[in-house]
């Protein structure tokens, strides 16, 4: 191990990241498989778990195209009388077509 964190210089360094492989401190470091696994510096960790794709050196995803499922609804437009006295109501005529 290298005698200081690549983030912090002045601390010590207790481990290398097993994704980009650099030296960290206790601070920057975390288990995220347990802590018989191999520690991961926390921006890889997120990067892993999909919350900052990029971060720390890791390899950047690239967005799949995905379809686009909802549209906008297409508006129904009724015909309405300018005035509500030019309105006759007709029983026989179906109020919407």
């Amino acid at each position: 191990m290298s005698s200081g964190c690549t983030r912090h210089p002045s601390n010590p360094s207790a481990g290398a990241c097993r994704q980009c492989e650099e030296t960290f401190c206790e601070d920057c470091l975390v288990f995220p498989f347990g802590d018989t696994k191999p520690p991961m510096c926390i921006g890889c960790a997120l990067a892993f778990a999909g919350v900052r794709p990029g971060a720390a050196g890791a390899p950047k995803a690239e967005r799949s195209a995905r379809p686009k499922r909802f549209g906008r609804r297409k508006q129904v437009r009724i015909e309405a009388p300018a005035r509500a006295s030019d309105y006759v109501f007709d029983p026989d005529e179906p109020l919407f077509s």
